[in-house]
């Protein structure tokens, strides 16, 4: 009887969990509409004031959340993930104005390889936030990509104030913490940690200071490992 008690048990709580799930992802569904529907509403009122400027950020806005939402995909075609970049980099050029200067030059042959989703974003917002944001002369970022000898090679390159080669060490080895609550670039660390399993060992970050200031970073996935 006390088997019999615990097997009912069991699949009544099976079928609670199943529940659960089933309401958390019509929930899960249900969120970002309302965020769209929303966002959609504040750009109305922006276009009905002639706010053309908070228009296009809202746009640019609502395509990041939909591209970080998605179809839960582990992969984007490159290009893909360029256009997520440029949304990215717009918004932060109505903050940093003529402070920020940029330049995405990557050829189409290369823009339908399939890559990790969210491989570039990390790293942009790593060179304007902690390259360029200290400084207070104009910033540069350049995002370039190509393909040779078998190799995706893709370079991010800033003139802010550079890298402390120590400090990017212990990040890469999984020490973000500033504080015991406050992490400062966890975002590399994810990146390059996803990398690893992605593409093996091989197909980590390097970094380096550039010698007329500032940094680079650039990673080299096999082309055989890339879907398109």
């Amino acid at each position: 009887m006390n088997r019999i008690h615990k097997l009912i048990n069991e699949v009544m709580q099976e079928k609670l969990n199943a529940k659960q799930a089933q309401l958390e992802s019509l929930q899960a569904q249900v969120n970002p509409h309302f965020l769209y529907n929303t966002l959609d509403c504040i750009n109305w009122k922006a276009m009905t004031n002639g706010q053309v400027e908070i228009s296009e950020m809202i746009q640019s806005l609502s395509q990041m959340f939909r591209f970080s939402l998605g179809n839960g995909e582990d992969d984007v075609t490159l290009l893909r993930e360029v256009d997520n970049v440029r949304n990215y980099l717009m918004l932060q050029k109505k903050r940093y104005e003529e402070r920020l200067v940029y330049l995405i030059d990557i050829p189409d042959s290369v823009m339908n390889y399939q890559v990790m989703k969210f491989l570039l974003q990390p790293l942009v917002e790593n060179s304007i936030l902690h390259g360029i944001g200290p400084k207070d002369t104009k910033g540069y970022v350049s995002i370039t990509a190509e393909e040779t000898e078998g190799l995706l090679c893709i370079s991010i390159i800033d003139n802010g104030v550079g890298v402390d080669r120590e400090q990017i060490a212990a990040i890469l080895s999984g020490d973000t913490y500033e504080s015991r609550r406050k992490r400062k670039r966890h975002g590399i660390y994810i990146v390059n940690e996803r990398l690893k399993m992605r593409y093996g060992e091989e197909s980590t970050l390097h970094f380096s200071n550039r010698p007329g200031g500032g940094t680079k970073v650039w990673v080299k996935i096999a082309v055989d490992r890339l879907k398109g």
